[in-house]
């Protein structure tokens, strides 16, 4: 007589089935979603650097102004300083600021925005910017000379947006910088303290 074994049939349970699938896509979405968001995030970042201007190059710029109260921020009422000289320097790969090796590539005179309504004192551009590149924005020395427009002047916003000259870094191209500005202030007069002439003692002889 042969004796037959029963086969046993094993089955996953349903419930077991649903939790595999859902932990399954849970790791496919991990995978996937931090690199759909860095994608957006990139193309928010593109959008949001390409300049007002259709040229495809960068702009750089763009005010010089009055800073009546020698706070550093652009205050309501303070006003833009017209015929102010603005050098734009190519800097050479070292990071530091020598016009006998960095290259001089733009010169602009402050005065009105042209696109704007009214007239905007203090204004300059430059918009014509190839490349990535690190750049120096300096205000001319000749601005501070005799009959300048900025005679007797200091600056009085470096804490706020940067040294004369300024150090600018246009990352990708094309990109707009719009911060390279620059508050002067008439020179504080240092106020003379009076010196005290010594008195001679008189000395009683015995």
């Amino acid at each position: 007589m042969k004796t037959h074994l029963a086969q046993t049939t094993y089955r996953i349970p349903s419930i077991l089935l649903i939790l595999l699938v859902i932990i399954l896509i849970a790791a496919i979405i991990s995978v996937i979603t931090p690199t759909a968001v860095t994608a957006v995030k990139q193309e928010t970042v593109r959008n949001t650097l390409a300049p007002d201007g259709s040229n495809g190059l960068s702009t750089l710029g763009d005010y010089v102004w009055l800073d009546a109260d020698r706070g550093g921020d652009q205050d309501s009422g303070e006003s833009g300083i017209d015929g102010v000289l603005v050098n734009l320097w190519l800097d050479d790969g070292d990071s530091v600021f020598n016009p006998s090796q960095d290259t001089l590539v733009g010169q602009k005179i402050t005065g009105d925005n042209p696109n704007t309504p009214g007239v905007e004192q203090g204004w300059y551009l430059f918009d014509d910017i190839e490349g990535v590149n690190f750049y120096w924005v300096e205000i001319d020395a000749s601005n501070f000379g005799s009959g300048g427009p900025l005679e007797n002047y200091e600056l009085t916003s470096g804490s706020v947006y940067g040294a004369n000259p300024m150090a600018v870094y246009l990352p990708t191209e094309p990109y707009e910088y719009l911060d390279a500005d620059f508050g002067y202030a008439p020179s504080a007069t240092p106020t003379n303290t009076p010196t005290l002439t010594p008195t001679n003692t008189p000395t009683l002889t015995p």
